[in-house]
């Protein structure tokens, strides 16, 4: 007597037509997104800030300034996805902007965050603003899809990541900089290096900084760079 029997028990007939019942689907909802504010003004100029993979909008406010600059308006969003982790006490805030791999089919691809961004941007009233867009390790890879969505941009600033040619477009509506440590763990200043050279034909205008004694984060010389080039930008 023969059985239809799966390894694992199951009834195959049955698997199966439950396999053709089930489909997947997709429809759109609003998220909530969360962001810092700092120095709100009419008119001021606007820094974005955006964090890196697990990290946090405050987390890199803090490092990105220390001291609130009074000459600019901030806005540090959240990551649209949270990625809460497990620490001694509980857990701990963090989040992401997307889910993907170099050159391979994207779980959940930028394009999300962006559309995203450029809604916040536009319900807060800050579209016209001239604008400064700064980009941290995975924050600085979603920064070149962010920036053909935007208006008046004076310059994009890459931190401790890549400046992948394929991802930024033909013709990029600001000079873009890049700042990295000669100790980053995470992504080594090779990489960052080589990637924004191949860039250069493209970006004319654009420096790159490496800062000696620094690892995947900023310390006092790399927000030095960094204040210099939004007062390059802004003047």
């Amino acid at each position: 007597m023969s059985s239809n029997k799966t390894n694992n028990g199951a009834d195959a007939a049955s698997q199966d037509e439950t396999l053709v019942a089930t489909h997947e689907d997709t429809v759109t909802i609003d998220l909530p997104m969360t962001f810092l504010r700092a120095n709100e003004g009419q008119g001021k100029p606007l820094v974005i800030l955006l964090h890196g993979y697990e990290d946090t909008a405050r987390a890199f406010l803090r490092r990105a300034f220390p001291e609130i600059l009074s000459d600019y308006e901030i806005l540090a969003p959240n990551g649209i996805f949270p990625m809460p982790r497990r620490i001694e006490m509980g857990w701990r805030a963090a989040f992401a902007w997307y889910f993907a791999e170099h050159k391979r089919p994207a779980v959940i691809p930028p394009s999300v965050p962006v559309q995203a961004l450029v809604q916040l941007i536009e319900k807060l009233g800050l579209k016209d603003r001239p604008k400064v867009v700064v980009g941290f390790s995975q924050g600085g890879f979603l920064m070149p899809r962010v920036l053909p969505q935007l208006q008046n941009l004076k310059r994009a600033i890459g931190i401790g990541c890549m400046f992948r040619t394929e991802d930024y477009p033909m013709a990029i509506p600001c000079p873009v900089d890049g700042i990295h440590g000669n100790l980053d763990e995470i992504i080594s200043v090779d990489k960052g290096q080589a990637s924004f050279a191949e860039l250069s034909p493209r970006n004319p205008e654009g420096q790159f900084f490496v800062v000696q004694d620094l690892k995947h984060t900023m310390n006092d010389e790399a927000r030095t760079v960094f204040r210099s080039r939004l007062e390059e930008a802004f003047s």
